[in-house]
């Protein structure tokens, strides 16, 4: 059936020299030789597929467009080095174009987990060998035969093909996206989390440094251009010569704790209490980064040491459990 449909494909979009011409047996009755035409409609449908099974020149591109057969003398002989650009993020050329989307596979909502090679981990992809009856594939990279589960059965044609090969983006396209399944993940995804740390000195206070920093953060925080949406989370932690964390609660103000104590860095507090959900606690966050210019100001340490190995320390602390990203501002 894939077969079939490749082909007559190929017989409309095939050039025009893939008929052939009619040929005069007596009087005005002409025949037409098709075996011709036929190996050319297969022809141009099996490059039709080598297209649409490798991945677009964005995302792969050889070194040498032509390499000389492995194992020949050519091949010895030319010594010529075989290298590849990969690009996995690569924007398709043609925006909207069925073929230049890279299509996504979500394994859990279908079979439960990747199908990969049992002895080198390759992806199952469009060059892997299909037996007569569907139920049992071999690796295109090791060549290691191994069976399909179950729920991923399909026959197979008379060239070994699956009749369900268009369906499936991963034994079609030769580039796609991969849901990842339980098996990737030693945890549940967790939420976006941002963690700022800022330098509250004399020196920043005084150079407009801190109140410039913390303008930014406002504007980042009120305009909602940071990603996660309504599941992200923001921390504050502010040091001079001290390390200061900021604890939430719940519909609160944040309560200010200094740990002086930089030789030897833990959380005061539990680490949720650290950060506040964006979307829920939005008003807290922005009533801390006003107080913090005029606050730091009043109070500015005005010890030459500065704390910034402590906090980021710290900082580390507070997102070993969770992850995010920590983003330091300091006048040093």
């Amino acid at each position: 059936a894939a077969a079939a449909g490749d082909v007559a494909a190929a017989a409309v979009a095939g050039p025009p020299s893939a008929w052939s011409q009619p040929r005069a047996v007596s009087g005005n009755a002409f025949e037409y030789d098709c075996t011709n035409s036929i190996m050319l409609e297969r022809e141009h449908a099996l490059l039709e597929r080598y297209r649409r099974c490798n991945p677009p020149p964005e995302a792969l591109r050889p070194s040498v467009r032509r390499p000389p057969n492995i194992g020949s003398d050519a091949a010895a002989d030319a010594g010529v080095p075989v290298g590849f650009v990969l690009r996995p993020m690569a924007l398709p050329s043609t925006k909207g174009d069925a073929a230049s989307d890279v299509p996504l596979v979500d394994w859990g909502a279908e079979d439960g987990a990747i199908i990969r090679c049992r002895r080198c981990k390759a992806y199952i992809n469009p060059f892997v060998r299909w037996d007569r009856d569907g139920r049992r594939w071999a690796c295109s990279l090791c060549d290691f035969p191994q069976e399909a589960p179950a729920s991923y059965h399909c026959a197979v044609d008379e060239q070994r093909r699956r009749f369900d090969e268009n369906q499936r983006p991963e034994l079609c396209r030769g580039i796609v996206d991969h849901v990842a399944t339980g098996e990737y993940m030693f945890r549940p995804p967790q939420a976006p989390t941002y963690l700022f740390a800022l330098d509250v000195s004399s020196a920043a206070v005084a150079s407009g440094f801190l109140e410039a920093a913390v303008a930014s953060i406002r504007s980042v925080v009120e305009s909602a251009r940071m990603q996660g949406g309504d599941r992200t989370r923001v921390g504050v932690v502010t040091f001079d010569s001290k390390v200061h964390f900021y604890s939430f609660g719940r519909g609160g103000s944040a309560q200010k704790i200094i740990m002086s104590d930089l030789e030897d860095m833990f959380l005061p507090v539990h680490p949720d209490r650290l950060f506040v959900n964006v979307s829920d606690e939005r008003a807290a966050l922005l009533e801390l980064l006003d107080a913090l210019p005029g606050a730091c100001s009043s109070a500015a340490d005005g010890g030459s040491r500065l704390s910034l190995r402590a906090a980021a320390r710290g900082a580390t602390l507070a997102l070993q459990s969770c992850g995010g990203k920590l983003l330091l501002f300091t006048a040093a």
